[in-house]
């Protein structure tokens, strides 16, 4: 979840299912009546104390580091493990966004069942062959792969010389 969307409305539905959640919350976010920032005196560490919105009361661990926070149903769980937890959140949201906005995923101009499912299809094989791509040349994101192609391209193929200091 995105730091401005734990609505405690939603929190507390979750738990009903009894799931737990774990969301980054902006520091000015009320504990114990308190603002997060003013919740903890040092850098890092974690407290205990109830989230409040409107009416409604959500019991919750909070993590800070640096200026980082989190917030957790699950009272039993480390700090490590928290931010652990919600980096693999992150890795998940990343993969769809890559999905949207660097391949195209909503993009299928055709109307017809079979048509959108095969554009899926053809998207996600895309994917994995960029991320097999990415892995092999040892390139840290898959947004960097875009100026790697347009440096082989054009110095390679074109000829193309790009001179960086031109004025």
């Amino acid at each position: 979840m995105d730091s401005f969307y734990p609505a405690a409305k939603l929190l507390k539905l979750i738990r009903k299912f009894r799931w737990h959640w774990i969301a980054k919350i902006k520091s000015n976010r009320l504990i114990n009546d308190v603002q997060v920032k003013d919740f903890f005196s040092y850098r890092y560490g974690n407290k205990t104390g109830q989230m409040y919105q409107k009416k409604v009361r959500v019991k919750v661990k909070v993590t800070k580091q640096n200026d980082n926070y989190w917030a957790t149903s699950d009272i039993k769980l480390e700090s490590s493990i928290i931010r652990k937890l919600y980096r693999k959140r992150q890795i998940i949201e990343e993969f769809f966004k890559i999905l949207k906005s660097e391949l195209m995923i909503e993009g299928c101009p055709s109307r017809t069942k079979t048509a959108q499912v095969n554009h899926i299809y053809f998207v996600l094989i895309a994917f994995c062959q960029l991320e097999e791509f990415r892995i092999k040349k040892n390139i840290t994101t898959i947004y960097k792969i875009r100026l790697v192609l347009l440096d082989c391209i054009i110095q390679k193929n074109l000829k193309w010389n790009l001179k960086s200091n031109i004025f």
